[in-house]
């Protein structure tokens, strides 16, 4: 009997005990500082890394600028659909007839619109694969691949932004044509 309350004593405690220790246990890295940020890519001394992190700072601020700029022209882009489409509706209510030669000025630039779109999808599924191409060198440690993977990011969204710019224009050219 009493080795049987031993026993289950013994195992009472353990479990117990466990639980209290297992409360505490978070295997989750702790967030790194900004200083030591970029320092876990390099083993070779402070002045490289500083080096690197002043290069990787400056190219997120580009990247962090170029998305800003691209908010701001989707914002337009949005606007001037609006307007586009109230144009249309008006022309359709006033039964109002286009000569071929603004159909055909029409179609043509709604086609360079739809390459536009097709251009800006892949730029979007490209930097999603940029996206997880820089996860992956910070994670494996390397700063070449985190930087060239940065300077891809940059040189997709200034793709991005002319290309917004091109429908843009585009859309104010067939504003003026709706005229």
């Amino acid at each position: 009997m009493k080795k049987a309350i031993l026993v289950v004593m013994s195992a009472a405690l353990l479990i117990v005990g466990s639980a209290a220790f297992a409360q505490n246990t978070d295997l989750r890295p702790a967030p790194l500082r900004e200083k030591d940020r970029y320092s876990q890519f390099s083993d070779h001394g402070k002045d490289q890394n500083m080096e690197f992190a002043a290069q990787a700072k400056e190219r997120q601020k580009a990247i962090s600028n170029q998305r800003a700029q691209i908010k701001e022209l989707q914002q337009q882009l949005n606007s001037r659909i609006r307007q586009t489409k109230s144009r249309l509706n008006t022309l359709r209510k006033q039964l109002h007839t286009l000569d071929a030669g603004k159909i055909s000025s029409i179609k043509q630039t709604l086609d360079s619109i739809k390459v536009a779109n097709r251009v800006l999808q892949s730029t979007r599924e490209t930097v999603q694969v940029k996206n997880s191409e820089l996860k992956s060198a910070r994670y494996h440690r390397r700063p070449e691949a985190f930087l060239r993977a940065l300077d891809d990011i940059i040189d997709i969204q200034q793709k991005r932004i002319d290309t917004l710019s091109g429908i843009l224009s585009d859309l104010e050219r067939l504003n003026n044509q709706l005229l």
